[in-house]
């Protein structure tokens, strides 16, 4: 149990990472485009 949470956790977390520098991305993208 404790494995699996600390995996699932992890998945998360890189996941949440993943997520974070996409939507940084586009939200730059969308900077550069408006001004």
């Amino acid at each position: 149990m404790k494995n699996s949470q600390r995996l699932a956790v992890a998945d998360l977390l890189g996941t949440g990472t993943v997520l974070q520098r996409s939507v940084c991305a586009m939200y730059n993208r969308h900077i550069r485009y408006k001004y």
